[in-house]
C-alpha cells in the first residue's frame, strides 16, 4: 500500500494484504501542504503513519478518478492494476478518527462480506491509542456458524504487554448475527509478565504504587489474606516506592503455613522502602508467629518508638535494613522475640535511648552475618537483657559514642557470640551483674576510652567464657573484671592497651577467673594487673607485656592466691613482675620473668608474705634477678634460676625481709652479688 504525492509515491506501510480474504483498507490526510499527516488503517486498526512534507496535495484534474488502477499506466493491463475485488469504497472531504474508521470495519465490512467467519478480535497494547487485528488463524468460534445456541469466541497469540495502566491492554471481540448486527465487546487485560511468583509461594499477593494488578499498601494487602493460611501466603512488593504507613500482622491462624512479607525477589541493589507515620509503633509491628519478613527498607522520617518490633515467635527477618540517621528511633532499631532468627540485616540508629537490635527477655534467637550500628551516649548497638540462650554469628556491632556501648549483656545468661567484632566508644561488650554462662569465640572487641571503660567489661558477671578473640583498647583497659566477676574464662586470646597507667588484663576485686595460652600486652602501661580483693585467679601459659618504666608485665596488689604457671612476664625498661602490698600466697611456676631496666628486677616482692616461685626463670642482666624488699616474709624460691650481670645488683636481693626460703636454685651475677 502507497500514498502517491505529487508526481511520485512514497511507501507507507508493509504488504500485509492477504488473499482471498476480505480486508478492510482506509487511508486518511490531515494537516497542510508540506506537513501532511498520512496514516493507514488496516482492519480497523493503524498500522503506519508518516508525515509528508514534500507532497500530498490532492491534485484537481478533468480525468476519471481511477481505482485501482494507476493514471500513469492506464493503457497497459499488466502494470499499475489492482488484480482483486473491491467493495464499499467511500471518498470524505475530512480526514475520519480511528474511532470511526474501527467502526466501518466493524458495520461494513464484516455484515457485508464475512458472512462465513463474522467475527474477529483486535487489540491495543497502548490504551487504545492504535489497534492491531488478530489474525484468524488465531481465532476460533465454536460450534457450527448460524447455530442459535451460544458460542465461545477465543483468540489466542497475543501479544500483550506488562501493564504500565488499568487500560493499557485491551481486547475488542467483534460478532455479527445472521440478520448483520454486529456487537462488540472491549475488555481491559492487566499483564504482570514481569512479577512471577517467588519460589515456595502458594499464594500471592502483590503490592505497588500504581495498584496495577496489586494493593496499594503493604497493610491491605495483609489485610486481604484469609485469617486462617491455607499455605505459604506471599505479600511481594512490585516497586521500590516508598510507603507511609505502620504494618501490623496479627490474629493469623498459620495451620502450620508461613506468612512472607517481601520484596520482589529480583530487586538486587535496592528495595521498597516503609516510613512509619507519625503516632506509629513501629513501621513493622509483629504479633503473629511465623511471620518473615525479606528485603524490605526501613527509614522513618518522624517520631517512633521501633523501627520492627517482634512480640512473636518464629519469626524470620532477612536481607533487611533499618537506617535511622537522625534519630527517629527512641527503643530500638528492631526488636525481637523468642525463637526469631535475623539474618544479613543491617540496622543503624542514633537517638540517645535507641538500641540497634534490642532483646528484651528473649530466648533463641538467633543473629548471623548482620550489623548493628549506632551513635548515642549511654546505648549500645546490640542489647541483651534478661534474655538467654541466644547467638550472634558474623555480627558487627559498633557505637562510636564515647559513652556507648557495642555489646551490652544485661542480667543474661548463656548466650553465644561468635566470629563477630564488637566496638564501642566507652564499652566494647559489656557485662554486667546477672550475665552468666555467656560465650564469647573468634571474635574481636575494642574500645577507645580511658577511665573505667575496657573493650571487654565484666562487672559481676560470672563463669564466663572468651575464647580465640582479640580485645584491644589504645586509651584505656583491654579486658577489666571487675568486682564480683567470678570463675569466668579467657583462653587463646590477645589482650592489648596502648594507655599509660591502663592494663591490657585488669582484674579488681575478681576471684577465681582463669586466663590461659593468651597474650597480654602494654607497650606504655601494665600487662597484666590483680588488684584488690582478687583472689584465686589462675594465668598459665600466657605473655605478659610491659614496655615502660613504673609500670609491670604482671603486678599483683592486694591481692590472694593467684597463680601464674608456664607464663612469660617482661618489662625491657622495667620491673617485669611485682608482687605488692598484702599480695600474699601467690605462685610463680615453670614461668620466665625477664628485665632489661637498668636497677629494676625482673621479680620484685614488697610486703608480700607466703608466695612461691618455683622452676621458673628470672633474669635481669642490668638490675636484679629477683629482689624481696621490706615485709616480705615467708616467700619460698625452689628449683629456680636467678641472674644478673652487674655490679651492685644482685642475682638474688633479700632486705627487711624474714623467714623466706630458697632451695635447689641457681643464682648467678658475674659481675656483682
Amino acid at each position: 500500500l502507497n500514498w502517491w504525492g505529487a508526481g511520485f509515491p512514497s511507501p507507507m506501510s508493509a504488504p500485509v494484504v492477504r488473499l482471498n480474504e476480505w480486508q478492510h483498507v482506509a487511508v486518511t490526510r490531515s494537516g497542510s501542504p508540506g506537513n501532511y499527516l498520512i496514516t493507514f488503517y488496516f482492519n480497523g486498526a493503524s498500522i503506519s503513519s508518516s508525515v509528508v512534507t514534500d507532497g500530498g496535495a490532492v491534485q484537481t484534474s478533468g480525468q476519471d478518478l481511477l481505482l485501482g488502477k494507476d493514471a500513469y499506466f492506464e493503457t497497459q493491463t499488466a502494470e499499475g492494476t489492482y488484480r482483486g475485488l473491491m467493495d464499499e469504497v467511500r471518498i470524505f472531504n475530512v480526514a475520519r478518527s480511528s474511532a470511526q474508521i474501527l467502526a466501518d470495519y466493524e458495520a461494513d465490512t464484516l455484515a457485508a462480506h464475512n458472512r462465513t467467519a463474522a467475527y474477529g478480535v483486535l487489540f491495543t497494547t497502548n490504551s487504545g491509542q492504535t489497534w492491531s487485528y488478530v489474525s484468524t488463524n488465531s481465532v476460533t468460534l465454536s460450534g457450527a456458524n448460524g447455530t442459535t445456541a451460544s458460542q465461545t469466541l477465543q483468540a489466542s497469540g497475543i501479544p500483550l504487554v506488562t501493564s504500565s495502566g488499568a487500560a493499557t491492554n485491551q481486547i475488542q471481540f467483534v460478532t455479527q448475527d445472521m440478520a448483520g448486527n454486529v456487537s462488540t465487546a472491549t475488555y481491559s487485560v492487566l499483564v504482570d509478565t514481569a512479577s512471577p511468583a517467588p519460589p515456595g509461594c502458594e499464594q500471592v499477593v502483590n503490592v505497588r504504587k500504581t495498584g496495577i494488578n496489586a494493593f496499594t499498601t503493604i497493610q491491605s494487602a495483609v489485610n486481604s489474606l484469609s485469617p486462617s493460611l491455607s499455605g505459604i501466603s506471599c505479600v511481594v512488593v512490585r516497586d521500590t516506592q516508598t510507603y507511609a504507613e505502620q504494618v501490623t500482622v496479627q490474629n493469623f491462624v498459620n495451620n502450620g503455613n508461613r506468612l512472607i512479607i517481601m520484596a520482589d525477589p529480583s530487586f538486587v541493589s535496592s528495595g521498597p522502602v516503609v516510613s512509619p507515620p507519625a503516632f506509629s509503633t513501629a513501621a513493622f509491628l509483629i504479633a503473629n508467629a511465623s511471620v518473615s519478613l525479606v528485603g524490605i527498607r526501613v527509614s522513618p522520617s518522624v517520631a517512633t518508638q521501633y523501627g520492627i518490633h517482634v512480640s512473636s515467635q518464629y519469626v524470620t527477618i532477612s536481607s533487611v535494613s533499618v537506617l535511622d540517621p537522625s534519630g527517629w528511633l527512641s527503643g530500638a532499631g528492631i526488636a525481637l522475640s523468642s525463637w526469631t532468627t535475623v539474618s544479613c540485616t543491617s540496622v543503624t540508629v542514633s537517638h540517645a535511648n535507641a538500641y540497634g537490635f534490642l532483646l528484651p527477655g528473649s530466648t533463641m534467637t538467633t543473629v548471623s552475618y548482620s550489623t548493628a550500628v549506632n551513635n548515642s551516649v549511654g546505648s549500645a548497638a546490640v542489647l541483651l537483657a534478661n534474655a538467654k540462650n541466644n547467638d550472634f554469628t558474623v555480627l558487627f556491632a559498633s557505637n562510636s559514642h564515647v559513652g556507648g556501648y557495642g555489646l551490652f549483656v544485661q542480667n543474661s545468661d548463656t548466650n553465644t557470640v561468635t566470629q563477630s567484632y564488637i566496638w564501642g566508644g566507652q564499652q566494647g561488650a559489656y557485662l554486667s551483674a546477672g550475665s552468666d554462662y555467656n560465650t564469647i569465640s573468634l571474635s574481636t572487641m575494642v574500645s577507645n576510652a580511658g577511665g573505667a571503660a575496657a573493650a571487654l567489661y565484666l562487672f559481676g558477671a560470672d563463669s564466663n567464657t572468651v575464647t580465640a578473640s582479640y580485645i584491644e583498647n589504645q586509651t584505656g583497659y583491654g579486658a577489666f573484671l571487675d568486682t564480683g566477676a567470678d570463675y569466668n574464662a579467657i583462653s587463646q586470646s590477645t589482650m592489648v592497651s596502648g594507655g599509660a597507667s591502663f592494663a591490657a588484663l585488669y582484674f579488681s576485686g575478681a576471684d577465681s577467673n582463669t586466663v590461659s595460652a593468651s597474650y597480654i600486652s602494654n607497650p606504655v602501661g601494665h600487662g597484666a594487673v590483680l588488684d584488690t580483693g582478687s583472689d584465686h585467679n589462675a594465668i598459665s601459659q600466657s605473655t605478659m607485656v610491659a614496655n615502660a618504666a613504673g609500670v609491670y608485665g604482671a603486678y599483683l596488689n592486694a591481692a590472694d592466691s593467684n597463680t601464674v604457671t608456664g607464663s612469660y612476664i617482661q618489662n625491657l625498661l622495667g620491673t617485669a613482675a611485682r608482687l605488692n602490698t598484702s599480695a600474699d600466697f601467690n605462685a610463680i611456676s615453670q614461668s620466665t620473668v625477664i628485665s632489661a631496666g637498668a636497677g629494676s628486677a625482673a621479680l620484685y616482692l614488697v610486703n608480700a608474705d607466703s608466695n612461691t616461685v618455683t622452676g621458673s626463670y628470672l633474669q635481669n642482666l642490668v638490675g636484679d634477678g629477683a629482689f624481696l624488699s621490706a615485709g616480705s616474709d615467708y616467700n619460698a624460691i625452689s628449683f629456680s634460676t636467678m641472674v644478673s650481670n652487674v655490679g651492685s645488683q644482685f642475682a638474688l636481693g633479700i632486705t627487711g625481709s624474714d623467714r623466706n626460703m630458697v632451695t635447689s636454685s641457681y643464682m648467678s651475677n658475674p659481675l656483682g652479688l
